[in-house]
């Protein structure tokens, strides 16, 4: 979670940070939202804190993703 985000409150707009393994664990399963048949599928997220356990209905996702870097 980026450092201006709140853990606590989360924010409106919260700001995750994470990496995919070659074998698709921790965040791999994130690629599918490029395709428009799976985020109609699957419309809450899923976030488990040190604290709490949130779902969020998505309005927006980004993501800033370094192919070349999975070697």
């Amino acid at each position: 979670m980026d450092y201006r985000n709140n853990i606590l409150s989360m924010d409106k707009n919260t700001v995750l940070y994470g990496h995919a393994m070659k074998n698709n664990t921790m965040f791999g399963n994130l690629k599918n939202y490029f395709k428009q048949g799976y985020v109609d599928k699957h419309p809450i997220l899923y976030l488990d804190t040190l604290y709490e356990g949130y779902e969020q209905e998505r309005s927006a996702i980004q993501m800033d993703v370094d192919f070349k870097s999975r070697g």
